[in-house]
């Protein structure tokens, strides 16, 4: 935030304190050998490599059709699941997911069911005889080794995937991204958010459950109430859940609730823990069947977990919030079945994850008719092939029979699972040869041969080039040190920015960048950060805001996505909080507001069409003296106190005594309520340039802001501890910190 740069050693205050801390849990061991647990753990993480995979695939195809990308070459009634890529890249996760279960519990030769397997699936594993199936679904197959497992956890995993795609993506009403672009990005948001939701959910839960395999502790996962101590990792899993279900809501709200950004009526979570988003009454959402015409939420209930009751989903569509809650509902009943499939040796499979469907019960005389079932997809089994590429078909939608009364739902569920398989020996996932009993299917299924390559209709299409405007904190100044007393710590602050180890771009490979988790989607993605720069701020100094955006505009060739970081030193290097008492106080709303549109203006007028602005939010900068006096009461060589002393380090913030009238405690929270608002008004000029309503926007770029409310998580809600700042000034992230950055950033990343 300030180039700090120290020009002489204050006196130093020097803290020596020792003590010892212990903290033991004891648990029973798992009476599993070593090699279970190994199997285990890998089937756990497989899986959710594979939805995450898989989801992702699935979500960038529909969202490329919801969008209009590829044109005529991507109509919306395309089928993602014989898309080229879509299908290859999940084709390509089964075949992971197969193989990493093979290589851990198939024995020394690590091929499954050949006669040297070390480990029985229901002795040594605690699976059931057959696959526990989803839904009344194709998943039925016998577990006899571990490879009818992996077939199994694709089967499910695959088919609760689809299902919760399905809900997002399957019934809406088509839209004109540009004649409509409110209900297009509502739509996209939906799908992007909800999906997001799904992988997220599904990686905290498996690495709550890894560490029970470790032996961390002994409770259900998640389970909000379970000892902090013992239980940690489960109460953790609960309260991340949480946060994430909170923020998908508050995003769907956002995109879908017109002018105000907020649902009319209240959103009902289904986890503990998440306080219902209550309703605007303002009457301005779009109505949920311009958006869907999903009458009614599937007829699943998420089965009951530690700190929860079992929850029906069924329920008619009347407002935003019913849809909202749907995708919601639908989303946790398919993970939280998956995930319990996955662990057998540690949870019970629910009932409520394969409901037993009634029996046609015939009425006497010769015209009985059968009464239907009360689920919306037809029973189907899979039929095992040998060859290496099976034919893909589409699970059939449900099959109404001429006497049959309709189901509860008013617009059935829609399951799509066609993962190609990649070996010889594998089962196809349902849905690969479906049998219908009783009448056949209404809706014509895809089917081509084993020879037909699927013609490529479309792909997810990342940003060429990521660019940041921002300040010291983008320039990760003194990231890595961890000492200010004695002249060997002060070299390293003296060294200055460490652009290695950036939130941004960093490549040292101590911070895992925004830019390191986009080469992973494309290694040809590049990235320039020259335009920030330390000391910057979003309105004042030679580098503001404005500057930067002139200076990216010059930058060949041109990114497509932008990020900006600044607002830390709009702060820091102001005199005062109150203009009574300092001729340079906080900036006034106005003052923020010409800032931030001087620097927009030039970006929506310049970037290429379809380019990206994300805005991070103000960091918390009344955190970090409390975080920086919590840091020095640890080593001996660090003295906070000391360096801010020599005032170069945002002495508004970290100044103990009277600073121009004021005390550090009128200060900070003058401080705090100012960087509330100024996150506040980033949010909504972003949504004025979003939306166009300034009139400044005609080109449509896409400008998000990450911070929505004091309550969803984003840079500018980010509290940092001791740990996140430098052991130098006090002050800057440190490598930690620098990660935080990094995953904050793109958890809210409109554009991946």
């Amino acid at each position: 935030m300030t180039d700090g740069l120290l020009r002489h050693r204050g006196s130093v205050r020097a803290v020596l304190l020792s003590g010892l801390l212990a903290l033991a849990v004891v648990l029973a061991p798992n009476t599993a050998s070593a090699d279970a647990i190994d199997c285990q753990r890998t089937i756990a993480k497989g899986v959710t490599k594979f939805v995450k995979a898989r989801a992702k695939a699935l979500q960038r195809c529909e969202d490329a059709k919801v969008r209009g990308r590829g044109d005529l070459l991507f109509p919306p009634d395309a089928d993602c699941l014989i898309d080229f890529k879509t299908s290859t890249a999940i084709a390509k996760a089964a075949s992971k997911l197969r193989s990493s279960i093979a290589k851990r519990c198939a024995g020394d030769d690590r091929i499954c069911g050949t006669g040297d397997d070390d480990l029985d699936m229901q002795l040594d594993l605690g699976y059931p005889a057959t696959c526990a199936n989803l839904d009344n679904g194709a998943c039925t197959d016998p577990l006899d080794d571990c490879g009818a497992v992996g077939d199994c956890l694709d089967c499910i995993a695959g088919s609760g995937v689809d299902q919760s795609i399905a809900v997002y993506y399957a019934d809406l009403v088509p839209s004109n991204p540009v004649s409509e672009s409110a209900l297009n990005k509502c739509q996209r948001a939906i799908g992007k958010e909800t999906t997001k939701y799904l992988i997220s959910k599904e990686k905290i839960l498996s690495k709550c459950w890894d560490a029970r395999y470790k032996g961390k502790h002994a409770a259900a996962c998640p389970d909000l109430f379970a000892d902090t101590v013992t239980a940690k990792a489960a109460v953790q899993a609960a309260r991340n859940i949480a946060k994430a279900e909170a923020k998908k809501i508050s995003k769907i709200c956002k995109a879908c609730g017109g002018e105000d950004n907020r649902c009319d009526d209240v959103v009902d979570p289904v986890n503990p823990g998440v306080t219902p988003l209550g309703g605007s009454g303002a009457g301005d959402d779009i109505p949920p069947v311009t958006i869907s015409s999903l009458g009614a939420c599937p007829d699943v209930t998420v089965p009951a977990g530690a700190s929860r009751p079992a929850v029906p989903c069924a329920r008619p569509i009347g407002t935003l919030a019913d849809l909202v809650f749907c995708v919601d509902c639908v989303t946790e009943f398919d993970v939280d079945c998956l995930d319990a499939a996955r662990v057998p040796g540690l949870t019970t499979y629910p009932a409520e994850c394969n409901p037993v469907a009634p029996t046609a019960t015939p009425t006497s005389g010769p015209l009985a008719t059968p009464t239907p079932t009360s689920t919306a997809t037809p029973t189907v089994t899979a039929t095992q092939t040998s060859t290496a590429t099976p034919t893909l078909t589409a699970v059939p939608t449900t099959t109404p029979t001429a006497t049959a009364t309709p189901v509860p739902t008013a617009t059935p569920t829609v399951t799509v699972t066609a993962t190609p398989t990649v070996t010889a020996t594998l089962t196809p996932p349902p849905g690969a040869t479906a049998t219908v009993t009783a009448t056949p299917t209404v809706t014509p299924t895809a089917t081509p041969t084993a020879t037909l390559t699927p013609t490529p209709v479309g792909t997810f299409v990342p940003p060429l080039k990521i660019s940041a405007a921002g300040d010291s904190i983008t320039q990760a100044f003194a990231a890595d040190c961890t000492c200010n007393v004695g002249i060997g710590c002060l070299v390293c602050l003296l060294g200055g920015d460490q652009p290695e180890h950036s939130w941004f771009d960093g490549n040292s490979g101590a911070v895992f960048s925004v830019h390191d988790r986009y080469l992973q989607i494309d290694p040809a993605i590049t990235s320039d950060k020259s335009a920030s720069a330390d000391g910057s701020e979003m309105r004042g100094s030679s580098n503001n805001f404005a500057t930067q955006a002139g200076s990216i505009m010059t930058q060949v060739p041109l990114p497509d996505h932008v990020e900006i970081e600044l607002g830390g030193n709009d702060i820091c290097n102001r005199g005062c909080t109150n203009p009574a008492n300092c001729g340079d106080p906080l900036y006034t709303d106005t003052q923020w507001e010409d800032a931030i549109r001087a620097g927009m203006d030039i970006l929506v007028a310049g970037l290429p069409l379809g380019s990206t602005v994300y805005i991070a939010g103000v960091p918390r900068v009344h955190d970090l003296r409390p975080a920086g006096l919590a840091k020095q009461t640890g080593p001996s060589d660090i003295d906070c106190d000391a360096i801010w002393g020599l005032g170069s380090v945002c002495s508004i913030a970290t100044d103990g005594g009277i600073l121009n009238g004021e005390d550090i405690t009128t200060r900070l929270i003058a401080i705090a309520a100012r960087q509330v608002r100024y996150n506040e008004i980033i949010r909504d000029e972003a949504i004025a340039y979003n939306t166009n309503s300034n009139g400044k926007n005609p080109r449509g770029i896409e400008v998000v802001s990450d911070y929505v409310d004091e309550f969803t998580p984003s840079a500018g809600t980010t509290p940092f501890g001791k740990d996140d700042i430098d052991g130098g000034d006090c002050f800057h992230p440190s490598i930690q910190g620098q990660n935080l950055v990094a995953t904050v950033a793109w958890a809210g990343n409109p554009d991946r």
